[in-house]
């Protein structure tokens, strides 16, 4: 059983990436459409931070590749290619320290897209491991996302939650993602050099599956009238 669970979330990232975005068209972009992607870009690198809100407690690690797509553009990123998934594959880092506080670095990659980003999450409480009990975390972070044609300044905040089921422990989570965009190429001179600046909540659930040393997350998240996907594959110690 536990092998099916992670030939079934292998083959969900495999697939996600598979439909992954093409971010070549943002020279057509305008004023409306670069405001609209900012935000777009900024619930990506937002979200897919945690999948827990267990802190690791000091010298715990926490290292794998993690994964968020929107299913597709909103409607005001009119370059965008229309009804196509677009998103971030990250490789991530953890360690945990005292006081309930973990600290994390993340680097991702889309299309021709790199991102650089890490933060800091704090354990709202004692740490809980009993069967049906809940921890809660605070979550704060910043990216930095480059393309050849735009650049992204990312701040963001998190609160997730979530309960100990046994091998399943389903979470949810509220965010705010701050987001500023630089127009680095654009048909439309007028836009070069210039930052367009986005902002927004998401909400998302999701859940957690737990096999010793190995750890297999899946999510849904809502940001802005857009759905949101997370899926990762980590090993936590």
């Amino acid at each position: 059983m536990k092998k099916k669970y992670i030939l079934f979330f292998l083959l969900l990232n495999i697939s996600i990436y598979s439909f992954c975005g093409d971010f070549s068209y943002f020279p057509l972009v305008n004023a409306k459409s670069a405001k609209s992607f900012a935000g777009d870009l900024g619930a990506l690198m937002g979200g897919g931070v945690s999948y827990t809100s267990r802190s690791l407690g000091f010298s715990g690690f926490d290292l794998g590749y993690r994964a968020t797509y929107q299913l597709k553009p909103s409607k005001d990123s009119s370059f965008m290619p229309k009804e196509r998934a677009f998103g971030i594959n990250f490789l991530q880092a953890e360690i945990g320290m005292p006081y309930r506080i973990d600290a994390f670095i993340r680097a991702g990659f889309g299309d021709k897209l790199t991102v650089v980003g890490g933060g800091i999450k704090y354990g709202l409480w004692k740490i809980k491991d009993g069967l049906y009990q809940m921890n809660g975390m605070l979550i704060i972070n910043s990216h930095m996302a480059n393309n050849l044609n735009f650049y992204a300044i990312q701040n963001g905040i998190n609160a997730i939650f979530s309960i100990n089921c046994g091998l399943i422990r389903p979470f949810v989570l509220l965010g705010y993602d701050s987001t500023r965009l630089n127009v680095q190429n654009a048909l439309d001179p007028s836009l070069v050099s210039k930052n367009f600046y986005e902002a927004g909540e998401r909400i998302g659930a999701g859940l957690r599956f737990k096999m010793k040393w190995i750890n297999l997350s899946a999510a849904y998240e809502y940001s802005r009238g857009n759905n949101l996907v997370d899926g990762a594959f980590t090993v936590r110690f």
